[in-house]
């Protein structure tokens, strides 16, 4: 018996995709439908390749990923199940006047910052509708986000513009270093001493300057000085005619900056309010009045660090007077007793460098006690290391400088402890100082083998050559220190001059704010908040 196949019409749009039918009494024959697939290869193919030009075939009922707010979206279904607590604004009271102005806010706010229209949003803070169908447009067929406002308050209509503002540097005046001083000062009685610190610059503009046993305070802008007589000798030692002070430093911290720190030769810290004239501390931080060779600020503990002549370093807490300390063991070098020469906290007040005479430096973490010891040691100068100086374009750098018989500039990595650069100067080093507004380091010369002695020298960085070499001293210069603008630096030499140099331009200084502080004219090419 034969069977009648019907075989469907190809060019026929009502039979395209059908399958042979064969006649109920051959069931035997009878063939399966099997429904034709679609190929995914060229689905795959066009989800990773970016779309050159807007479809115009896209299903309605296919949402487009790339439409949707996926943060959004997000946190809208994070927030499904919860029923007041997503939003503080919908939790508010309706009668509430101070409800519709609150609300506003927080949908501008969370329309700049997630980069979506207002009218997307409902009184919940939440996306009206999660889907997102239609043809993407040609802007936004990237993958990424598009870029939002530099400033995320750029929409805000309800904040006042003069609560934004603050105060904004500009630098972009020539560079100007000028060769002779710009002021040249007697500081007669001067103590020649290379381990002595006895030039300290506030934040006020104010100059602090130990001239034996007696310290000057003098105000740059307008001359003026003011003398704190015998800072260096003490009731228990007020006969001795050796004592002086070794050490100045002027508080750092906010609000405080009145406040300085004088450590004398007889191993007594003392901390004077130049404001009302009055002394606030008077303590000796060792037991066996060992000299204070430097002093230091932690502004994040409120510490006043001292190094001490027989290597101990002390942690005056100014809030509790609590003294803690962090003892340095180790043999003696032979040219003398083992000594601190300088001291230095990086600005987050988390690692302090400690330049000693036994030709090391030490970095200690801010919780370390006398047990646990340095974190750190630095060993590759050949004589005591005096200049200290942490990296304000690299916060993991710090510089250091060695004496006579080494004359090296060095840059350290303080995580690895590695040596980044090392500079020959051939002359002692007594201080190191990083400018503000260029990338540049000062040192300052004494003793010389071959080069000018008794110098200030301009380094480039990160080459480190030389830019500009300063000469007006007679003898070697025993510290030196920056102005709060950045813009003068002030040396103190053995000769007994007090030499103020110009080494910038003024910035401008624009948009002024109650605040004060300096900020970036742009968060940079995209907003984060972390």
């Amino acid at each position: 018996m034969l069977s009648h196949t019907h075989l469907s019409t190809p060019n026929h749009p009502g039979n395209r995709g059908a399958a042979l039918t064969v006649a109920p009494r051959t069931p035997q024959m009878i063939k399966t439908p099997v429904p034709r697939m679609r190929s995914t290869a060229h689905h795959h193919r066009r989800l990773f390749t970016p779309q050159t030009a807007p479809r115009d075939d896209l299903d309605r009922f296919i949402p487009s990923r790339r439409r949707m707010n996926m943060d959004l979206c997000r946190r809208k279904l994070n927030s499904a199940s919860k029923s007041c607590e997503s939003s503080s604004v919908a939790c508010a009271d309706p009668t509430s006047a101070a409800r519709s102005t609150k609300l506003a806010y927080e949908k501008h706010l969370l329309s700049t910052l997630c980069n979506v229209s207002t009218s997307n949003l409902d009184d919940e803070l939440q996306l009206k509708s999660l889907l997102k169908y239609g043809s993407v447009s040609p802007s936004t067929t990237s993958n990424r986000r598009p870029i939002v406002a530099a400033d995320p308050f750029a929409m805000d209509f309800l904040r006042p513009s003069p609560t934004l503002t603050a105060e904004k540097v500009i630098v972009n005046a020539a560079r100007v270093i000028h060769s002779r001083p710009e002021v040249v000062l007697d500081a007669p009685d001067i103590v020649n001493d290379y381990y002595t610190h006895p030039l300290s610059w506030s934040k006020d503009n104010l100059l602090a300057v130990a001239l034996g046993s007696s310290v000057y305070v003098m105000n740059e802008s307008t001359r003026a000085v003011h003398e704190i007589a015998g800072a260096g000798i003490t009731s228990v030692d007020e006969n001795e005619t050796s004592n002086y002070v070794r050490s100045v430093k002027w508080c750092t911290m906010d609000g405080m900056t009145h406040l300085l720190a004088v450590g004398t030769s007889s191993g007594f810290v003392r901390v004077y309010d130049t404001i009302s004239n009055k002394e606030v501390v008077h303590t000796s931080l060792t037991s066996a009045r060992s000299p204070v060779r430097a002093l230091c600020w932690n502004d994040s503990r409120n510490w006043l660090t001292a190094g001490c002549a027989n290597s101990e370093i002390v942690n005056l807490d100014l809030r509790s007077r609590s003294v803690t300390g962090m003892t340095v063991p180790g043999s003696a070098p032979s040219s003398g007793v083992l000594s601190v020469c300088n001291l230095a906290w990086n600005a987050e007040g988390t690692c302090l460098a400690s330049g000693r005479n036994d030709n090391t430096v030490h970095l200690w973490d801010r919780s370390m006690t006398n047990n646990a010891g340095p974190r750190l040691m630095l060993e590759s100068h050949t004589a005591a290391v005096k200049g200290l100086a942490w990296c304000p374009y690299r916060s993991d750098m710090l510089a250091t400088g060695g004496g006579t018989a080494d004359g090296c500039i060095k840059l350290w990595s303080a995580i690895s402890g590695n040596m980044l650069k090392s500079v020959s100067t051939n002359s002692q080093v007594s201080s190191l100082i990083w400018g503000r507004h260029h990338q540049e380091l000062y040192s300052s010369h004494g003793f010389s083998t071959s080069s000018p002695s008794n110098v200030v020298v301009a380094w480039s960085y990160p080459k480190m050559e030389p830019i500009q070499s300063l000469s007006t001293h007679k003898g070697r210069i025993l510290t030196m220190d920056m102005s709060p603008d950045g813009c003068k630096l002030a040396s103190m030499g053995s000769d007994e001059m007090l030499c103020i140099w110009k080494v910038d331009a003024s910035p401008i200084r624009s948009r002024h704010g109650a605040s004060g502080i300096c900020v970036s004219p742009s968060f940079g090419s995209r907003f984060v908040i972390r």
